[in-house]
Parts: C-alpha cells; structure tokens; sequence
C-alpha cells in the first residue's frame, strides 16, 4: 500500500463515529481502502466509481454558525470542498480547496483532523457515483472577506445549527443533516465539560 492511502487509513481510522450508520461507515471506507487501488477520482465526473472527497465546514468559533454554499451543480446547501487529488494528503485538499473556492487560508479546528466520514451516492448529470468523505471543521470571522469561485456556487450564507436542521433535507447535500447533529452533540458536550 502507497503512503498517501496510509495517511487516509489514518485519518479515517481518527473518527470517533456518533452512530451506527456512520461506524458502518468507517467499517466500509477502510475495507475499500485496503482492497482497491483505485481511491482517488482519475476522470471527471465519475471514473473509478467510487472515490474521495474532502468536505470542510467553516464555523465561526464566537458565533457557531456555519458557512455553507448553494452549489449550482447539485442544486443543494453544502459544505465547501472537493476531490482528492491522487497523492495529496486530504489536509491538503482542504487547504488549497479553501483557497479555491473562499480566497482564504484554512485554519483547521478540531486537531486538524476529519470530525465526520459519509458515503454518498451522487449524480452529475447522467452519472452516478460514490462519494466516500472526510468532513474536516475551519474556523472563520463571519465578518472575513470572502473571494468566492465565480460561477460554482448561486448563494453563499453563514447559517446557524439550528437552521440548518429546520431546513427540508432535500436542500440540503447528503449527510449534511447527519454532520450538523452529530456538530452540535459535541459542541453540547464541550459546554458542559
């Protein structure tokens, strides 16, 4: 096994799962790790089948709110983030996807390391793929300048935890609603530590 998929193994193996489904999961995503060659998308949109995506969530640290992307090709709210490239380290997908995609520095929360794993069947015009993601946490000012992508995302809002639980799901990206609960569980449990 190459070193970049041990990095992966490492990071999957990080998550401290909330649920059963997201420790199935994790169960999944190291088995398929460990069996196949092909983890990392090689042709866009959909080549091999099942590949991996680095999402990051930016919250405001003083407010907990969340900045989240209506991305024009899925039609929904998300998180920001991408593909990652064969070789790259998923930290650094985040940094440069960061810089992609907000014009800013990411500033990692949460030990830097991924906070959530979800494994998501998506369409991209005609073709259905699988997403297997890290979900990583940066901290950012809501009042921070932003230089978005042009032409990726129609609406970029701050949102708060609760409003993003009260929206229907299907505005909402895979796994979205899972993230945020399993987000606010552990920002309870801080509080009252």
């Amino acid at each position: 096994m190459t070193d970049d998929r041990t990095v992966i193994i490492r990071e999957i193996e990080a998550i401290d799962p909330l649920d059963e489904i997201e420790r199935d999961c994790k169960t999944r995503a190291l088995d398929w790790i460990a069996e196949n060659p092909l983890v990392y998308r090689l042709q866009v949109p959909d080549v091999p089948k099942k590949h991996l995506v680095a999402y990051f969530v930016v919250m405001d640290p003083a407010t907990n709110r969340l900045l989240l992307v209506h991305h024009n090709r899925a039609q929904a709210w998300l998180p920001t983030g991408g593909h990652i490239d064969p070789q790259e380290d998923p930290r650094q997908t985040v940094r440069r996807e960061c810089q992609e995609e907000l014009g800013v520095e990411a500033v990692f929360l949460h030990n830097d390391t991924p906070l959530f794993l979800s494994e998501a069947r998506v369409t991209d015009g005609d073709h259905l793929h699988t997403d297997v993601s890290l979900w990583y946490m940066l901290q950012l000012a809501e009042d921070t300048e932003l230089k978005i992508e042009e032409g990726k995302f129609g609406e970029v809002k701050w949102w708060s935890i609760e409003d993003v639980l009260s929206t229907p799901a299907k505005e909402l990206g895979p796994d979205l609603n899972r993230f945020v609960r399993k987000l606010r569980y552990l920002l309870h449990k801080e509080q009252a530590a």
